[in-house]
């Protein structure tokens, strides 16, 4: 029986900012058409993120979670949104000896979180890791035709 931990990271208003030296861990289109509401396509933003553990396998990831812009006005009558990314990005890891989450990436290792409690286990996020996000075009060439995609970049940073 697999176990899951997690930690949900409440924010007010959708967070988007300028990345600095975080590494790339999700895209998703930047822009999301409801299936009530206007139907027209809506920006995308990044909401949140939380850690999860999995204590059998010692693996760790991060949920990030995203809102558009008309939500909030059709949230009530339309539960669909955009799908969450689960991202396990490399050096990122369950440390069970010390209970934390510890991501490790070029020679410097951080504790994202910490793991606490028994059966009921928590995962509090230490401040030391954040994921920030910024839109892009990504240029697209069907092989006669090239393209662009807007998106939402996502970026796992550190202190």
């Amino acid at each position: 029986m697999k176990r899951f931990i997690t930690c949900t990271l409440a924010f007010l208003a959708p967070l988007t900012v300028e990345p600095n030296a975080g590494i790339p861990i999700a895209a998703v289109p930047a822009a999301f058409a409801a299936s009530r509401g206007s139907g027209l396509p809506e920006t995308v933003s990044l909401s949140g993120f939380y850690f999860e553990v999995n204590k059998e396998t010692g693996r760790a990831r991060i949920v990030i979670d995203y809102v558009y812009g008309g939500q909030q006005a059709v949230e009530s009558e339309d539960r669909h949104r955009p799908d969450p990314s689960y991202v396990q990005p490399p050096g990122l890891t369950y440390d069970p000896a010390t209970r934390t989450i510890v991501y490790t990436h070029d020679g410097k290792r951080t504790i994202c979180a910490t793991v606490s409690g028994g059966r009921r286990a928590k995962v509090k996020n230490s401040g030391n890791c954040f994921v920030t996000a910024a839109y892009a075009d990504h240029v697209k060439d069907n092989g006669w035709a090239i393209g662009k995609n807007r998106v939402l970049e996502t970026y796992l940073e550190t202190r």
